[in-house]
């Protein structure tokens, strides 16, 4: 039973990466950007959320508005300092553009899923029904659906380097400028 239980999880877990790693792919592409561009990105809405929540606390008058100060500035130094060591072991072990292992450790899975009961109790439980501030609220609710998908976007594989779709519309867009010019 728990055996069957587990490579369901494996199953669900895996499967939720592969439905964000189509957008981190199709992100790379358009852009040049890969998903590790799109977990700084979220985890600086993470930060963001915390600190207006924290500034919120202090402006309705809440006793302890610095455990959000707090709390943001751990949610970024662990973050990024997982993420530093996985960015670096998946472009130093098989070059730029493969296989991310970080996906298949037990520990960060069941961190993913930790996160993900966050975000829902977060949405349908605690926070909506037990927070007065509709700013702090929101603050939560965002940020934990942020941090859940920025460690979701740190499982997915990158594409190899390659020149982005805006920089080739660009460069065309350039020398198209450059030969009308040259005419007159």
């Amino acid at each position: 039973m728990w055996r069957r239980l587990g490579q369901r999880f494996i199953k669900f877990d895996l499967w939720i990466i592969s439905i964000f790693e189509v957008f981190a792919h199709k992100f790379q592409r358009l852009t040049g950007k890969d998903n590790f561009f799109l977990v700084r990105a979220f985890l600086v809405v993470v930060v963001t959320c915390r600190l207006v929540q924290g500034m919120r606390g202090y402006q309705i008058g809440r006793l302890m508005p610095y455990t959000d100060f707090i709390s943001a500035g751990i949610y970024v130094l662990f973050s990024l300092t997982i993420l530093n060591l996985i960015e670096r072991q998946v472009k130093k072990e098989s070059g730029v553009g493969f296989a991310n292992h970080q996906k298949h450790v037990t520990i960060i899975r069941l961190l993913r899923f930790a996160l993900l009961l966050s975000a829902i109790q977060t949405t349908f439980l605690h926070q909506i029904k037990f927070e007065p501030d509709f700013v702090i609220r929101l603050g939560y609710l965002i940020g934990n659906w942020a941090y859940w998908i920025a460690w979701v976007f740190m499982a997915c594989d990158p594409l190899p380097p390659q020149v982005s779709k805006i920089r080739q519309w660009l460069n065309r867009l350039a020398t198209t400028n450059k030969t009308a010019q040259a005419e007159h």
